[in-house]
């Protein structure tokens, strides 16, 4: 996001909680920061309007939770199943990154999922103990 020519056409707000600040976890640092890159990346590759970005990340007991959401048109509601459920969807459809997105999670140990309305992606990382 630091690269944009009109990074006020993408307000971000990040919320982290200072339990998830305190977490730790074991993962392979280049490979989540392409992750973050490939989510916060279609917020603004698909909405060349513009919209309101958000980042939150929290903590649970076992797991590590970041979840990343726009103001934009969101996510197609069959790219939000391939999410959900691993099912690719039919026809012509281009999903390279968010797939890119769910393989390096499942290589953590974790997951991702969407709301079928499509405005947010969470990612879920386990802790390490």
């Amino acid at each position: 996001l630091n690269t944009l020519e009109q990074p006020e056409r993408y307000p971000l707000s990040i919320q982290i909680a200072p339990a998830f600040e305190a977490a730790v976890l074991d993962a392979d640092e280049q490979l989540l920061f392409r992750a973050f890159q490939n989510i916060l990346g279609n917020s603004v590759r698909h909405n060349e309007e513009g919209c309101e970005i958000k980042v939150m990340a929290w903590a649970e007991e076992e797991k590590l939770i970041i979840r990343f959401g726009d103001g934009g048109r969101g996510i197609p509601p069959d790219i939000c199943r391939y999410l959900n459920t691993g099912e690719l969807p039919g026809g012509d459809v281009h999903l390279m990154g968010l797939r890119i997105v769910r393989k390096i999670a499942e290589a953590h140990g974790g997951g991702v999922r969407a709301q079928e309305e499509g405005h947010w992606v969470q990612m879920e990382l386990p802790k390490t103990p």
